[in-house]
């Protein structure tokens, strides 16, 4: 088989995959929920993130949470 049948194969395949009629509002409610969930998110750091020395704090929290994580796969790497 060549590339173009494959191709011609694969395209068939898709154009008999049917959409539900539900599909676009279960989109939208997945899409609400996660506005939902980072809007929670805003509220809770929202006063924390206005004082300078608290963004600061929370800057360096993720950058040595982020050094941590590189350590340990580094480890993982080189001594498995």
């Amino acid at each position: 088989m060549n590339h173009q049948e494959i191709f011609k194969t694969w395209k068939r395949h898709r154009e008999q995959i049917k959409v539900s009629h539900d599909f676009s509002a279960s989109v939208m409610a997945r899409i609400r929920e996660s506005r939902a969930t980072h809007r929670a998110w805003i509220s809770l750091l929202g006063p924390w993130a206005v004082r300078p020395w608290a963004r600061a704090a929370m800057i360096a929290m993720g950058v040595s949470i982020g050094l941590a994580r590189i350590v340990m796969t580094l480890q993982l790497v080189l001594f498995a």
